[in-house]
């Protein structure tokens, strides 16, 4: 569905979305666990259902994707940049 030209989806179709268009492969709970967290995409409530939009999924998909590198040494040095643990 579109909703003001936007496509929005349940939390089951955002979990196929994810899947399909970006291999990223996550359970609806693991979602609604990650709602709880605030470490899933960005969501919307709507009186008791709730909706993804498209570019949220994307840019949340984007961030678990991390910065490409050419080689496991650059990534450690990346992560160790940001003081991130290896």
């Amino acid at each position: 569905p579109t909703v003001d030209g936007r496509r929005v989806f349940t939390t089951h179709e955002a979990c196929i979305y994810l899947e399909d268009f970006h291999a990223i492969h996550v359970r609806p709970s693991t979602l609604a666990q990650r709602r709880t967290l605030g470490t899933g995409p960005k969501f919307r409530r709507v009186g008791g259902l709730i909706e993804y939009e498209q570019r949220d999924l994307d840019a949340y998909a984007a961030s678990l994707r991390g910065e490409t590198v050419r080689s496991s040494a650059e990534a450690r040095a990346q992560r160790a940049h940001r003081g991130e643990a290896a």
